[in-house]
C-alpha cells in the first residue's frame, strides 16, 4: 500500500487501477479492521472503542485511502471517519495545508 499509494494528505488523486496485489493487501486490512472493531471496539467508533495507538497506526493509511479516492464499504467508511474526526488527526490535516515541504513527483 505503501509504495503504489503514497502519503499525501493535501492532494486528491483519481482512483487508479491498484498494481499487482495491492488490492489483496487491501483486503487483508479491511479485514484486519473489521475484525478488531467486532471483537475489542464495543459501542466505540474506532477499532478498540475509543483512539488508540492502533488508530494512530493506522491514520497514514485512512488519508491514503482518502487521497485516493479509494472506495471501501460503509464500515471502512465509518471507521475512516472516526479517524479522521478526531481532534487531533483533524489538526493534523489542517496542518498539512500549510506544509512548505513537498515531493515534487508526488504532488
Amino acid at each position: 500500500i505503501r509504495q503504489n499509494l503514497p502519503m499525501n494528505i493535501r492532494a486528491s488523486f483519481p482512483r487508479r487501477p491498484n498494481a499487482p496485489g495491492v488490492q489483496a493487501e487491501l483486503d487483508r486490512l479491511f479485514q484486519i479492521w473489521r475484525d478488531a472493531k467486532s471483537r475489542f471496539g464495543g459501542d466505540g467508533p474506532l477499532l478498540f472503542g475509543n483512539f488508540s495507538i492502533a488508530d494512530a497506526a493506522y491514520a497514514p493509511v485512512v488519508t491514503r485511502l482518502v487521497t485516493y479516492n479509494v472506495k471501501v464499504e460503509p464500515d471502512i467508511q465509518a471507521y475512516m471517519d472516526a479517524v479522521l474526526a478526531h481532534p487531533t488527526m483533524a489538526a493534523w490535516v489542517k496542518a498539512s495545508a500549510t506544509e512548505p515541504w513537498t515531493i515534487p513527483e508526488w504532488e
